[in-house]
């Protein structure tokens, strides 16, 4: 099993950026970094990033001296060039792979994470029951665009849209439970980013406000959100 060459074909050269996409990217990780502390503390151990893209997730881990080892695994040929490039980030395994199997011993490492990862996988359960058998815990966060006002953009390679009950049934049907989740969202300094500081901000202020009001299992029906957990497999 290998994903279609369609998306292999969009991901290789999916890293082949400019600056303002690297810069949301970094901004991205800085937030995602904190949504794991949030929920699993601060010692993460032996670490595998699956779907590491350009690293820049590694590289706020290592920064703040989170992991004992860090590795990565993912499928395009211009996000492994910039995991290489970053000099300053000690890789202990480095793999380009078919985005399914995952070349490592059952166990072999104390945490996985897959950050904005799961929303471009065909067959969502295969990939979760193997990153669950590499490790004794995972971290995942995707995308909550499963809402009314959700739209359908195929432009960045998202072939699944999640609330939060269809992404806990996925896990709970994929032989993982959930130990803790969040819906969280993204950073005023993110929003700003992307939209401009009028904007940008404006967003920031309303989602958290809708958040706070309706709570993480309504608020994700009325607008988009994050959704982060942690997950191990079943005894």
């Amino acid at each position: 099993m290998r994903i279609s060459q369609d998306l292999a074909d969009m991901y290789d050269v999916y890293y082949s950026s400019h600056m303002l996409v690297e810069r949301k990217r970094q901004l991205a990780s800085i937030d995602s970094v904190g949504h794991m502390v949030e929920l699993m503390g601060t010692d993460f151990g032996d670490l595998v990033d699956v779907g590491a893209g350009n690293g820049a997730v590694l590289q706020q881990i290592w920064e703040r001296s989170l992991a004992k080892t860090v590795s990565a695994l993912e499928v395009s040929s211009t996000g492994i060039e910039k995991i290489r490039a970053r000099t300053n980030l000690p890789i202990r395994y480095l793999t380009k792979y078919d985005g399914y199997k995952m070349p490592f011993e059952d166990n072999q490492f104390d945490t996985a994470i897959s950050v904005h990862v799961i929303e471009h996988i065909e067959h969502e359960r295969l990939f979760l029951q193997e990153i669950g058998r590499i490790s004794r815990r995972v971290f995942i966060e995707v995308p909550l665009e499963g809402c009314f006002r959700g739209r359908i953009n195929r432009s960045f390679g998202h072939i699944n849209y999640y609330s939060p009950m269809t992404f806990i049934n996925l896990i709970e049907t994929s032989g993982l439970r959930i130990v803790d989740y969040r819906v969280t969202t993204s950073s005023l300094d993110y929003e700003i980013h992307c939209y401009g500081r009028f904007k940008g901000t404006a967003k920031n202020l309303i989602r958290r406000g809708v958040l706070g009001v309706l709570g993480k299992d309504l608020a994700p029906h009325l607008m988009n959100f994050l959704l982060s957990v942690v997950v191990e497999k079943v005894d």
